[in-house]
């Protein structure tokens, strides 16, 4: 995960036109969190570290967006 990739790339609006912006941001930010721990081979502090944020916030985070923390 780095910055400069991200804004390099084409936003990608959902094909749903009813899609809300509050939804973009929320699954935008599930990708960035699923993509950090793919390369950090699940382990959460280095996730955390790659995602420039604190390994609680990073848990908050997977909680909110029911993504699995076990571990």
């Amino acid at each position: 995960v780095h910055c400069q990739q991200t804004v390099r790339e084409e936003p990608r609006l959902p094909a749903d036109e009813h899609c809300s912006f509050a939804t973009m941001v929320t699954n935008f930010e599930r990708e960035l969190i699923l993509k950090a721990l793919a390369q950090s081979s699940g382990v959460k502090n280095k996730a955390a570290k790659l995602l420039n944020m604190n390994r609680t916030t990073l848990v908050e985070k997977m909680k909110k967006l029911r993504i699995p923390t076990k571990g």
